[in-house]
């Protein structure tokens, strides 16, 4: 295998593997929001956003989120 190809393969093996470690939020109003779920309360979602995990912690009604995908597959949904 060439250097040229190994070279185009490693950056999409990487880009491949963070699109699989980050939790999908579904919100109203057909919204995505890209994010790690830190807690589930009774009223609220806490998250962080995916591109500042050390960022601050953002809280949703649970009213504005649909479902949530999680990383490992796995899925709640709210009505």
């Amino acid at each position: 295998m060439s250097k040229s190809k190994i070279v185009l393969i490693i950056p999409a093996i990487c880009l491949s593997y963070i699109a699989f470690t980050q939790d999908t939020l579904f919100l109203t109003g057909q919204r995505k929001v890209i994010a790690k779920v830190i807690e589930i309360e009774t009223a609220k979602v806490k998250y962080r956003k995916f591109d500042n995990l050390d960022g601050p912690i953002y809280s949703l009604d649970k009213s504005e989120v649909l479902k949530i995908n999680y990383r490992n597959g796995t899925t709640d949904s709210f009505s």
